[in-house]
């Protein structure tokens, strides 16, 4: 028989390989936190990202770098950036994202601010799950609480 656990487990796979993607980076921000063992790790996995990104090793990327280079990422489904989804990724970041660049430092900064969205939007569809039990219902809802508290320190802001 399975546990109670097990069946949480299962029932969370089933929700994610149902869901659409909600974000045009989840397929990469997904495969990010999965891999990650810490904060250093995380960091040279983003790195990673922006080399693929800056074929042109120029140590900044544009929207079309970033867009190509997203395209070279082994994932499924795969990355597909629009103009609108870079404007909104670097909002707090650039004033004028048609013109600046995007060197590695607000990279990563703009990459943990994703991250964190996007473990925010798992947070709350595991707490919207029906079949949750109350304890485990809880548990995930602190969790969005911390996320949402933290989320001051991920994001950039010029005037900080």
């Amino acid at each position: 028989a399975a546990t109670m656990a097990e069946k949480q487990l299962k029932a969370l796979a089933r929700q994610k390989k149902n869901r659409a993607v909600t974000h045009a980076l989840d397929p990469l921000l997904e495969s990010l936190c999965v891999t990650y063992d810490c904060t250093t790790d995380l960091s040279k996995r983003i790195y990673q990202v922006f080399l693929i990104c800056d074929s042109e090793d120029q140590n900044y990327l544009t929207f079309d770098l970033m867009r190509e280079g997203f395209r070279k990422l082994d994932l499924k489904p795969q990355v597909h950036l629009s103009k609108e989804d870079y404007e909104s990724i670097t909002e707090g970041f650039l004033e004028d994202p048609v013109r600046e660049v995007v060197p590695l430092e607000v990279f990563q900064r703009i990459f943990r601010r994703q991250i964190n969205l996007y473990v925010q939007r798992t947070v709350a569809d595991a707490v919207a799950m029906a079949n949750a039990g109350p304890e485990v219902a809880a548990v995930l809802s602190a969790l969005k609480l911390i996320l949402l508290s933290d989320e001051s320190k991920t994001h950039y802001r010029p005037d900080a």
